[in-house]
């Protein structure tokens, strides 16, 4: 019997019941557990830069994410650098 995974593509909103020996590929490819996608995501507009900055140390796997939203958004230089 094969089990599965259910996996969300957020760039198209995609579900799909992953054969759970192929779910570590298709993570690489972007997809993430749907369990996962259930909570709010961070917004850095909703927050001060100490706030941001604390967020992205405590969170380094969503750093990127986070910077793409600031930069998309305030662009606040302290934040991003650039």
């Amino acid at each position: 019997m094969i089990t599965h995974t259910t996996l969300y593509y957020p760039e198209t909103g995609g579900i799909w019941d992953c054969p759970n020996d192929c779910v570590d590929d298709f993570k690489l490819k972007g997809w993430v557990d749907a369990e996962d996608t259930s909570s709010p995501k961070y917004d850095p507009s909703e927050h001060s830069v100490k706030e941001v900055l604390a967020y992205l140390e405590e969170h380094p796997d969503d750093a990127e994410r986070v910077l793409e939203a600031e930069l998309a958004s305030k662009a606040r230089t302290s934040i991003t650098g650039e």
